[in-house]
């Protein structure tokens, strides 16, 4: 069942589980009733990760060394995840670790100016993470502190409709960001959009 121990994404037949702070011990889930996981890897740690389905569960052992914020394994279906994967489904925004919404922002298709919306926090606040209504290939963000120097997000490898916001320090990756600005740029048909803004 969902907690605040886990959650997790999907995007076509990739399942993207996160794993917070896990210590130790083996991760059971259950399977997603009609799509059989075809393959199993961890998205950000080089080890190989261990796993084998016993009926309707999905047994994971856990890492050597874990990834501070979370582990991330990335599940290759053998059909396209629809619905069903519900049964465990948890927003990785259930972590008290992304602090609480801040704002939402409803973008109308005609708020589009040049395929761009930029959205102004008011001050600098420590960005957790973003949810959008979307999970579209098609958006890109940028963010910046001031408005006038902007560093692009890499979305590779990401859901768009959770995304985590982290700064490198001292050879770790910190949940946070501090911004005041975020800018999203949508390729070619606009559509509405709805962005979720987490801070802690």
């Amino acid at each position: 069942m969902p907690n605040n121990e886990r959650g997790a994404t999907y995007k076509g037949n990739k399942v993207f589980i996160y794993v917070y702070n896990w210590k130790s011990g083996n991760l059971k889930l259950p399977i997603i009733k009609g799509n059989q996981v075809l393959k199993a890897s961890f998205l950000n740690l080089e080890e190989k990760l261990l796993w084998k389905q016993l009926g309707d569960s999905l047994n994971f052992v856990a890492p050597i060394k874990a990834v501070p914020i979370a582990t991330i394994i990335e599940l290759t279906m053998e059909k396209k995840v629809s619905a069903s994967f519900s049964a465990f489904n948890n927003s990785i925004f259930n972590d008290p670790a992304y602090g609480t919404k801040i704002k939402t922002e409803p973008i109308k298709i005609n708020e589009w100016k040049n395929n761009q919306k930029e959205i102004d926090l008011g001050k600098v606040e420590n960005v957790t993470g973003l949810g959008l209504s979307a999970n579209d290939d098609r958006i890109k963000i940028s963010v910046s502190v001031n408005g006038k120097e902007w560093q692009n997000l890499d979305l590779s490898g990401h859901n768009r409709n959770e995304i985590s916001l982290t700064t490198f320090i001292a050879g770790a990756h910190v949940l946070g960001c501090n911004i005041r600005y975020i800018r999203l740029h949508i390729l070619d048909r606009l559509a509405d959009l709805k962005v979720d803004i987490y801070s802690k």
